[in-house]
């Protein structure tokens, strides 16, 4: 088993109609050196919109990063292996998304193809009925 990763948002991450935290390592991990080593992920994004739509609010650039931290709080750790930014394949501008990562290649059509282990993640099935989108493959954004 991989030891645990810890992250603390940064509060310097402010961009105009995306609002992604950027995560900075605190602790030394496997996880993180695996991810970094990856061109794709494969996993579920946080869908801002959707989150703010089901809270009733406008989506705002502070309603959105809201929508993030909750999204974050309300996913069990156990559930995902890491979370990143990665913008979609076919997005031609490449909007950053935050993503709870279940999967990770260099292979695009390999990751497409690849069925996702969800057994046992109850928190994030859960999100995903309300305020998550995926699961899609993400170019990795470092």
């Amino acid at each position: 088993m991989l030891p645990q990763t810890d992250y603390v948002l940064d509060p310097n991450c402010m961009h105009t109609g995306n609002i992604i935290p950027h995560f900075q390592h605190t602790t030394g991990s496997h996880r993180a050196e695996m991810i970094l080593a990856s061109k794709y992920v494969k996993g579920y994004q946080i869908d801002e919109d959707r989150a703010c739509k089901l809270g009733e609010v406008e989506p705002t650039p502070v309603e959105r990063l809201k929508s993030v931290v909750a999204a974050s709080r309300m996913i069990d750790r156990d559930d995902y292996m890491v979370a990143a930014v990665g913008y979609r394949v076919d997005d031609p501008e490449k909007t950053h998304k935050f993503i709870f990562v279940l999967d990770l290649g260099d292979e695009y059509d390999e990751l497409v193809k690849r069925e996702l282990d969800v057994v046992g993640k109850d928190s994030l099935l859960r999100a995903a009925e309300f305020i998550l989108s995926g699961p899609f493959v993400y170019v990795y954004v470092n």
